[in-house]
């Protein structure tokens, strides 16, 4: 029941790419030929943030209940070259595992989407925990470790029909975050809740106190993370 969005520089990996990887769970070591081959044959594929790929190994144990797929081409927001255009195949390492840089862990933790309850959510979970892993790669694992909110997604996704725990596109996560942002988990706690339909200032940040209820946190206050492309 753990799933997982996993970025990778230049690389895109489907269920055809990871024969061998623990159903849904973080795999992250991949050998070169089947590297090479997948970075060529799914670079192609439309990409969601600049040269950033993902591995959606998303509601496999639950008959892909959460993750929608619509039907047709999706926009891309890329507008920099992609990876099989620029990359290198006879340069990439043999193995490449960012739990294992230089004897540091970049990688952010597993989740469970379905705790506290049931929750369709695992493409909401892979789109905040690819690009969490991706932000903390660019960061060189600077603390704090960033742990974006999937809960946000859940309370305000409603593009090619996202229904928060529901089900929903991950294609649809990125577009959202790209145009409005998504928060770190501290401002706002996975709850395992919601269908798109809750998307509130209270909803994306917020704080509580004693005696005074929550209150949303606001600009300039509130920091918000977002997808971007290069030129």
């Amino acid at each position: 029941m753990y799933h997982r969005g996993i970025a990778r520089v230049g690389l895109a990996w489907t269920h055809a790419c990871t024969a061998g990887t623990s159903t849904g769970l973080r795999a992250t070591v991949l050998a070169l030929p089947l590297l090479a081959q997948c970075a060529v044959m799914l670079a192609r594929a439309a990409a969601l943030s600049a040269n950033v790929l993902l591995l959606l190994r998303c509601g496999v144990l639950a008959a892909n209940h959460g993750h929608l797929v619509s039907p047709g081409p999706r926009p891309s927001l890329v507008k920099s070259p992609l990876p099989h255009e620029w990359m290198d195949m006879a340069a990439l390492p043999a193995a490449y595992d960012i739990r294992a840089m230089g004897g540091r862990s970049l990688a952010t933790d597993n989740r469970n989407q379905h705790i506290p309850q049931y929750c369709g959510s695992c493409w909401a979970h892979a789109a905040t925990s690819s690009l969490s892993d991706r932000i903390n790669i660019l960061r060189g694992g600077a603390t704090p470790f960033v742990h974006l909110a999937p809960q946000v997604l859940v309370n305000c996704v409603t593009g090619n029909h996202s229904h928060g725990c529901h089900g929903g596109d991950t294609s649809a996560a990125f577009a959202y975050m790209a145009a409005a942002g998504v928060p770190d988990e501290s401002c706002q706690n996975y709850e395992a809740t919601g269908d798109g339909k809750e998307c509130t200032p209270l909803n994306i940040c917020r704080t509580c106190a004693p005696g005074k209820g929550c209150t949303p946190v606001i600009e300039p206050q509130l920091k918000l993370w977002k997808v971007s492309s290069g030129n």
